[in-house]
């Protein structure tokens, strides 16, 4: 896939531009000049170089609605009349132009051709008749992608991977996620990153996917388990034989109290008031005890830390006349930072633990609650004497029972259908953990496309920057894949600082990650151009000319096309201190400071 030309129905206001690259192997530069240097009143970087991305990205389907900041969103009637046209170049050597009106951006027309549309005289190439007409957005989308057939990115349609290929000044703050992408989700970005590298983006989509149906399951189960605060699952046979015992006794009551018998019922209370109910209390009064003795000892043990002066031991060495070595400074200094992150570790533990005691504390409290309340309900009826009142007081004890046997068959009702969730739960737990122990497999042990890629990249990185690079994929204690690069002197070891992380280098490394890519893909169907914005500004004047050397070469060696735009003042001086110079072949578009045919669009700004 190539871009051949682009054009509009305002050839006078935005000259048709033609990119090399189609029969040649020329780079494709839009050079913005600076023709007056003294005028402080000019600008060289508001000339709408960046905006031709945006264009190109448009009429490859871009749905505006993603970008309500989009030039021709936000300028909507100046371009109201305003139809683009882009033609492409397609893996298999055919062409297809696309039109896309700025007001009915959601119909788009096709026209399929074997050859490249000549333009006439002083015009443009606007097909006369579109095999296909008023294609409505996502349509088109699908339709396009299967003109395309950029099999090597298959099953994601082109429109995941064109961005990667569109780099604006906004794309170079990271190699591998793009700023249209940074506000979302990972599993937007990286199932197809994943595909890049070879590894299998079924299996990344599904892990994430299975994220978030043990998400919503947690969330059911805690949801569950707030109607049942004090029991769990694991209570739910105590349960049934306690219902059992409970509506044995409820029968029981209710016969006594049909016949009057009272004697038998306050037995039966007296009984379970001295032996069961006391033993109950004692017992939930020592685990409380136990429960709150522990939640003091973490907390207190959370208030300690080890402190350690390192000045004072140094001074001691010192005043004894005792050598201290300044490797075991170092080792000190280690010593402390382990134990930093080890106490830090630790208090996550304990408030973890502070937290589950407390729980049960309170499922404890709330358990002596009613065994309290109950104790003092049957004294009362067991130190009444008078008949009636001792029958009202039978009676609600009979209530009583009645309640507690429909609570706990409720409870019932609830701990069942927590059980289903629960297992459901474990269930998708363990196929994400099989999903992510397949994902690690293939990560581990690599692939030949992200070999070719990282050693393509190394390469390069190498020749532009005199750095050790690479570029790979590991797996991240969530269990999901996370690209990396390295940048660094070849005598820096692995692990330490990258020399990769200031801007400037980054940019480059965004650059040279994208050529790495392509140069991996380049005899696959997959993309066949790159467009780069603003490649040279804030970079030596020897990386300069190492990056253009490499961008010539590199579409020789390729075919991909290379766009970028460049100013002029950031172009790099030879080593006789002549500014280096583009031939008039390989500048596509020149943009200069002025009057308005300087700009992309001829018009004031906007």
């Amino acid at each position: 896939m190539k871009l051949s030309q682009i054009y509009s129905n305002n050839p006078r206001l935005f000259v048709p531009i033609q990119f090399n690259g189609i029969v040649d192997n020329e780079l494709s530069v839009i050079f913005a000049r600076v023709k007056k240097p003294k005028d402080a009143q000019r600008d060289s970087h508001n000339l709408g170089k960046t905006l031709l991305i945006d264009l190109i990205d448009f009429l490859l389907l871009k749905n505006l609605n993603d970008v309500p900041q989009h030039f021709l969103s936000k300028h909507a009637i100046l371009f109201a009349d305003w139809v683009f046209y882009l033609e492409i170049q397609t893996p298999k050597g055919t062409y297809i132009t696309v039109k896309r009106a700025v007001k009915d951006n959601t119909k788009i027309a096709f026209k399929f051709h074997a050859k490249p549309l000549k333009p006439e005289q002083g015009s443009v190439a606007i097909p006369d008749k579109w095999d296909h007409t008023d294609v409505t957005l996502d349509r088109a989308q699908q339709l396009l992608d299967g003109q395309l057939s950029l099999d090597a990115i298959k099953p994601f349609p082109y429109r995941n991977g064109v961005g990667y290929f569109l780099r604006t000044q906004a794309d170079y703050h990271d190699l591998f996620q793009l700023m249209k992408t940074k506000e979302g989700a990972d599993k937007t970005w990286k199932p197809y990153l994943a595909k890049v590298f070879g590894i299998d983006p079924e299996l990344v989509t599904k892990k994430y996917e299975l994220d978030e149906e043990v998400n919503e399951l947690k969330k059911k189960v805690d949801e569950i388990q707030q109607t049942v605060p004090n029991v769990r699952t694991k209570n739910l046979n105590e349960l049934r034989m306690e219902v059992s015992s409970r509506r044995q006794q409820l029968n029981e009551t209710e016969g006594r109290l049909d016949g009057f018998k009272f004697a038998q019922e306050e037995l039966r209370i007296s009984k379970e008031v001295a032996g069961e109910l006391e033993e109950e209390d004692a017992d939930l009064n020592e685990r409380i005890s136990n429960l709150d003795y522990d939640i003091g000892q973490m907390r207190a043990s959370m208030q300690r830390s080890v402190t350690f002066d390192l000045q004072q031991i140094e001074k001691v060495f010192k005043e004894t006349q005792t050598y201290f070595a300044p490797k075991l400074t170092k080792e000190y200094q280690e010593l402390v930072q382990f134990n930093r992150i080890i106490t830090t570790e630790r208090s996550k533990f304990l408030n973890q633990q502070i937290k589950e005691l407390e729980k049960e504390r309170a499922e404890l409290a709330t358990r002596k609650a009613e065994v309290d309340e109950k104790r003092s309900r049957y004294y009362e009826i067991l130190k009444e004497r008078d008949t009636f009142k001792r029958f009202k007081g039978l009676q609600k004890e009979q209530a009583s029972q009645r309640a507690q046997l429909e609570q706990r068959l409720l409870q019932i009702k609830h701990l069942q259908e927590l059980l289903v969730v629960e297992q459901n739960h474990k269930a998708v737990q363990i196929e994400r953990t099989k999903v992510v122990a397949d994902i690690d497999a293939q990560v581990s042990q690599g692939t030949e496309i992200q070999e070719q890629i990282n050693m393509d990249f190394a390469r390069m990185v190498r020749r532009v920057l005199a750095l050790n690079g690479a570029v790979f994929l590991q797996m991240n204690q969530n269990g999901n894949i996370d690209p990396k690069y390295t940048a660094d002197p070849p005598k820096t070891d692995a692990g330490q600082s990258s020399q990769g992380d200031g801007n400037t280098y980054r940019r480059l490394l965004c650059i040279l990650y994208d050529l790495a890519v392509l140069k991996a893909y380049s005899k696959k169907p997959f993309f066949r151009f790159v467009y780069h914005d603003g490649i040279l500004e804030t970079m030596d004047d020897r990386k300069k000319i190492a990056l253009l050397k490499l961008l010539a070469e590199f579409s020789v060696e390729t075919g991909v096309q290379s766009i970028f735009s460049v100013i002029q003042a950031e172009m790099p001086e030879d080593a006789d201190g002549n500014r280096i110079e583009f031939t008039e072949g390989q500048i596509i578009k020149e943009l200069s400071d002025v009057g308005v045919n300087g700009r992309l669009f001829r018009m004031a700004p906007f």
